[in-house]
């Protein structure tokens, strides 16, 4: 006779229980992940992994994918649209944030830029917008903050996508073995 669904059920909450009381009294810790990894925000290589991460401006992150260039060149093949303050050259909007009206320049906050060399840790950027270079597999992001205090982006830097080996061309098929002819009754006439 087999033990129906609620034995079964019974007996494998007790060796959970078990097993969370042993762990007690052992005083073992199970550490969890902080994050998951990060993935690439780019489909494939050649690709500048892009953030944009609103901030105090509410929004959720916004990832994509650009072209190597200058930071502002990566951000604009991806088409978010970059908007400059035209006394300072400062930059002012990203992606219509701050929304159009309201000051950008003349608060307690700005953009900041940081970037990651294939996949390594943010650093804060040492070179503005329009001069900071980046390469493919490298990532960028642009961070609305508070000039009071320096967070780094929200999100982990995308990693480099590997570029696909070429493969061997396959090798050609072998002709696969013939049985041997039999030679037909005239040619062993002929042969005799």
């Amino acid at each position: 006779m087999t033990p129906g669904r609620g034995a079964v059920a019974r007996f494998l909450v007790a060796v959970l229980a078990t097993l969370t009381g042993l762990v007690g009294l052992v005083g073992l810790t199970v550490a969890l992940p902080a994050a998951p990894a990060a993935a690439a925000y780019c489909a494939s290589a050649g690709g500048v992994n892009l953030l944009i991460d609103f901030g105090a401006l509410g929004g959720s992150d916004d990832t994509r994918c650009g072209t190597s260039g200058t930071a502002h060149q990566a951000f604009d093949s991806a088409h978010v649209p970059l908007a400059y303050d035209p006394d300072t050259d400062m930059l002012c909007r990203v992606a219509e944030k701050p929304a159009a009206g309201e000051p950008c320049t003349d608060v307690n906050a700005y953009w900041a830029l940081f970037v990651s060399n294939e996949g390594g840790p943010w650093a804060y950027a040492s070179k503005g917008v329009k001069s900071q270079l980046v390469d493919a597999g490298d990532s960028v992001a642009l961070v609305w903050q508070s000039t009071n205090s320096t967070r780094k982006p929200s999100a982990a830097p995308g990693q480099p996508v590997a570029e696909a080996k070429p493969t061997a061309a396959p090798a050609p098929a072998k002709p696969s073995p013939t049985a041997p002819r039999k030679p037909s009754a005239k040619a062993s006439a002929r042969t005799t």
